[in-house]
């Protein structure tokens, strides 16, 4: 497991992915009830694709620093890469270069978080339950295998605030539940 923080790799940004988690029409995506929340997920098949490869092709040594952290192949505030992309605030992409680093995908599953509007009226009350959900995801993330790239979406479906306690239960149900798809039956004897 990377600690008990929550990193910037662990977070589901891609919008390609996205795209893919809501599609109905994509066999792939499973969704599991667990209320107050929804979970939408799916294994990343581009993701799973890239590490596949980059495990099967070790010959090239990727230029890191020493430390095994999985946030310091990633741009940061201090990395000198950084000012590189500051320029560029009216979200178009910088132009290609040969010093802009590669990016390995990431070897860890990925969250995202949405708390609509039409549920939870006020700002407040939304940012109050994404931290809950966040919390509950941190402490029980380990229930889920941690080197498959699985991209979990977790969606509030109560209308109005509820407890920590109700939505961590619903986390663990919800992680406990992909991790048993996740496994052949075959491990599960009947007793």
């Amino acid at each position: 497991m990377l600690g008990q923080r929550l990193y910037k790799i662990e977070k589901l940004r891609s919008e390609i992915a996205i795209g893919q988690l809501f599609d109905r029409s994509n066999p792939a995506a499973h969704s599991v009830m667990a209320y107050p929340l929804r979970a939408v997920w799916t294994i990343n098949p581009s993701r799973l694709a890239a590490l596949t490869q980059t495990a099967s092709s070790q010959t090239f040594p990727v230029e890191s620093s020493d430390s095994s952290d999985y946030s310091d192949n990633f741009l940061s505030p201090e990395s000198s890469d950084y000012s590189d992309y500051s320029d560029y605030s009216d979200n178009s992409l910088p132009p290609e270069s040969s010093a802009t680093p590669h990016r390995k995908p990431a070897p860890c599953p990925q969250f995202l978080i949405a708390v609509p509007k039409k549920k939870i009226r006020h700002a407040v009350d939304r940012v109050q339950m994404r931290r809950r959900i966040r919390e509950a995801y941190r402490l029980n993330r380990h229930l889920i295998p941690m080197d498959l790239p699985i991209d979990i979406a977790f969606i509030y479906v109560a209308g109005e605030v509820l407890p920590y306690a109700e939505v961590l239960k619903a986390v663990t149900r919800i992680l406990t539940r992909i991790t048993r798809t996740l496994t052949p039956r075959n491990n599960h004897q009947p007793q």
